[in-house]
């Protein structure tokens, strides 16, 4: 009897959800716009429509250090106190070596030499130039790494030693004086570098010009470097006796000392 009860109210239910489905149709659920995983394909980007930004400086603005094709050079000077080299590779001095006490007459030389073995008394650091980049005296920079770049690993043009290219040497005899000039033109930079040293048989002061324009502009930031280590490169350790490097402003009535 039980069984029948239950079998008789499913069959009402079955029923009941049957015409109740019938009778009240339900509203089909909005349809939601499909999610494609490809992303939406962007048109690609090209030189010419891409503008250039602050940070990405255009081409033809920057210093064409591989334009140049300056032959290299090594201008050697001597004279009856000293011997100087001076490099067309950013205008710098290689090599100043002094040989002569001006006042006694008498040969100079190294500390690091002795009675029986004498060596030259070197004032460039020769591991100074072995350094990448390298660092030789009469550098140039004026706080723009990439035309500092140009200026210390470009050849410069020479003019005053008679030849155009090659290696030349010039001997200087007393009384004589020596003007050397590197001239250096850099059309994307729009750079004009003129730097002139003159050489003096009877002294070891030598007198250095610099003109530095940029769009036929003077550039004021333009500074000269010393080092490294400007002196007797035999000295190992300075003591009292074997003063380390100093150097020496006089503007007008004042004199600054700097010691390195």
């Amino acid at each position: 009897m039980q069984q029948k009860r239950l079998i008789i109210a499913l069959l009402i239910s079955t029923a009941i959800l049957f015409l109740w489905s019938y009778l009240v149709p339900t509203k089909p659920p909005a349809q939601t716009p499909a999610v494609s995983n490809q992303a939406t394909p962007q048109p690609a980007a090209s030189a010419a429509t891409t503008p250039a930004t602050a940070s990405t400086p255009l081409p033809a603005a920057s210093p064409s250090v591989a334009a140049n094709t300056t032959p290299h050079r090594t201008i050697t000077i001597k004279t009856p106190l000293y011997e100087t080299k001076l490099d067309s590779l950013g205008a710098e001095a290689i090599s100043w070596i002094i040989k002569k006490n001006k006042d006694s007459g008498q040969d100079i030389y190294s500390v690091a030499g002795d009675k029986k073995t004498h060596v030259p008394l070197e004032l460039v650091s020769q591991e100074g130039l072995k350094r990448q980049p390298r660092q030789a005296p009469l550098q140039l920079s004026i706080r723009d790494a990439s035309v500092d770049a140009l200026l210390s690993s470009t050849n410069y043009v020479i003019d005053g030693v008679g030849s155009t290219a090659g290696d030349s040497e010039v001997t200087l005899a007393a009384g004589e004086k020596k003007r050397i000039t590197f001239l250096l033109h850099d059309q994307a930079s729009g750079l004009d570098v003129v730097k002139t040293i003159v050489l003096d048989a009877d002294s070891y002061i030598a007198d250095l010009e610099v003109t530095i324009k940029r769009g036929g502009q003077i550039v004021p930031e333009a500074r000269l470097r010393l080092g490294p280590s400007i002196g007797d490169q035999g000295v190992k350790h300075y003591t009292f006796y074997s003063v380390a490097p100093e150097a020496v402003a006089a503007v007008g009535d004042k004199v600054e000392r700097r010691q390195a």
